[in-house]
């Protein structure tokens, strides 16, 4: 059996709990509850306990001793009224002697629920959960929690979860503060607790916690560490050339990039792509697509936004990374493209407001590119077609903007058409239109 030790100010004592003890991967052979005699100092033990675990705590402590001490098999309520208990007493007391002594008894308290009742990694959950929230109130406990959270790592690391996650960073950056660990190692915990949180994302890509959690962890963890550009190129620059890490050092310098606003950085692109081929992900690559856009390098720009939305992991962001295309194609000026890219959208998306808004927006910004001068009827088509895809977004303010373009009823009548006919506004739209006039 592997034990760790918790050094206190009051002392040293013994965690269990999330080592290789074999109580924790099967049940002892215990007699069931059925079995033991309810004799009447357990039966008034229990009820004390029960009717005073949550107002008065120093009655049911006691109780709670005699039943763990002589009845430890009698029902696993003991053991959840025991956690209620031994928090409040946490909770009350300002004695820090007491808080210590609680948190051990707390501790021993989960290591018996396993032992009797198995259930070892809820247990250990429910535990993390009580360790966290305790150490944020009991002074000391900051190198206890860290190696409490990098065991669990070790024995279940599926059971971190983005929560659990955004605990674990809290206590790491703690353990910073009070100069328990080194800045590299902050780097490493920052890096592996993200990789964590996008793991779990990548498993239920619908769940926006875990994106909000990531989010706040970046935000407390800039807050932490404060480095300019200069200093993450004097850092990293020559980390960054050894290829046994490059990968680790390229999400850091990354990250760290991003936070400092050092994204015009000669070392950030570089970064960027080594950090997108060891793992291509869209938030990755709109980054490659933005700073490519911006050395004018349009074809690598499109390609990575095709590539973001051929790894998006909802459809929602799919939808949004295929509006995101449109937009591109809309400022290089290759409409044809846009709409093409917006169809796709409304085809994963039927009604999106957005799409049918861009398709407006296209077609009311082509009138100079596709008047001929030759017949205002037909020129002002396309303003026909924007007033459609408008009424379709629901904008009333450009539905309005558009239907003042109509052609007048003169120009209509003047020319021999008539509102309702059937025309075909050209140029690169190449769609009928319903005449309609202002």
């Amino acid at each position: 059996m592997r034990l760790v030790q918790f050094k206190l100010k009051s002392g040293v004592f013994l965690l269990l709990i999330f080592l290789s003890n074999p109580v924790f991967s099967q049940n002892e052979n215990i007699a069931s509850s059925k079995q033991l005699k309810w004799d009447i100092e357990t039966q008034e033990n229990y009820a004390l306990l029960s009717d005073n675990r949550e107002d008065n705590l120093q009655i049911a402590l006691p109780a709670l001793e005699w039943l763990l001490a002589n009845q430890p098999t009698l029902t696993e309520n003991i053991y959840i009224f025991g956690a209620q208990i031994y928090k409040g007493l946490i909770e009350k007391t300002s004695d820090q002697n007491l808080e210590k002594q609680y948190f051990h008894q707390l501790t021993n308290l989960y290591r018996n629920r396993t032992k009797y009742y198995g259930d070892a990694e809820n247990n250990t959950i429910r535990f993390v959960r009580d360790v966290y929230l305790i150490g944020k109130k009991v002074e000391g406990l900051e190198k206890d929690q860290l190696i409490i959270f990098d065991n669990i790592l070790v024995r279940y690391p599926k059971m971190l979860d983005c929560q659990l996650g955004l605990a674990y960073m809290d206590v790491v950056l703690r353990n910073y503060t009070f100069e328990n660990i080194s800045q590299d190692s902050l780097f490493h915990y920052y890096l592996k607790i993200s990789d964590l949180i996008s793991d779990k994302r990548e498993e239920n890509p619908g769940d926006t916690k875990c994106m909000k959690n990531q989010e706040l962890i970046d935000k407390i963890f800039a807050s932490k560490v404060k480095l300019n550009c200069e200093d993450i190129h004097k850092k990293f620059s020559e980390k960054l050339l050894d290829k046994s890490r490059s990968g680790y050092y390229s999400r850091l310098v990354v990250k760290l990039s991003i936070q400092a606003g050092c994204t015009k950085e000669a070392y950030f692109l570089p970064a960027l792509e080594h950090l997108y081929n060891e793992k291509p992900s869209p938030k990755v690559a709109i980054y490659l697509s933005g700073k490519f856009e911006q050395m004018n390098k349009n074809e690598l720009a499109e390609k990575y936004l095709i590539e973001a939305i051929q790894h998006s992991l909802t459809q929602q962001e799919k939808v949004e990374l295929t509006l995101e295309l449109a937009k591109f194609h809309s400022r290089m000026g290759e409409k044809k493209k846009a709409r093409d890219s917006i169809r796709e959208v409304l085809v994963l998306q039927p009604g999106n407001k957005k799409a049918f808004e861009l398709l407006g927006d296209l077609y009311f910004g082509s009138y100079d590119e596709c008047r001929k001068g030759k017949s205002r009827v037909e020129d002002r088509l396309i303003f026909i077609l924007a007033y459609e895809q408008y009424k379709l977004a629901g904008n009333l303010e450009k539905m309005n903007d558009a239907g003042k373009q109509f052609p007048s009823g003169s120009d209509i009548h003047m020319e021999n058409f008539q509102k309702g006919d059937e025309l075909n506004c050209d140029c690169w739209v190449d769609e009928k239109v319903v005449l309609a006039g202002r």
